[in-house]
């Protein structure tokens, strides 16, 4: 269970100093293009920010390779 602070959370705030921090302007940002400059480097908003091809590769080599397995080995 969370129990709001008297301040809230001030989750915006604390992403607006990280962002001032690291030399970028948030106030033109949405907070969902604010969070893709923190984890990416770059603002991004929308489905196609989403889509990343690619970073699933290696998962997916591996489910691959771990049925082929199953199936050689029956």
């Amino acid at each position: 269970m969370k129990i709001k602070p008297p301040g809230g959370f001030r989750a915006m705030e604390n992403i607006g100093v990280r962002l001032r921090t690291a030399g970028h302007d948030p106030k033109s940002m949405s907070k969902e293009e604010m969070l893709f400059v923190l984890a990416y480097g770059r603002p991004g908003s929308g489905l196609m920010a989403y889509l990343l091809p690619g970073a699933y590769n290696h998962e997916l080599f591996n489910g691959f390779l771990a049925g082929l397995r199953r199936y050689l080995d029956a």
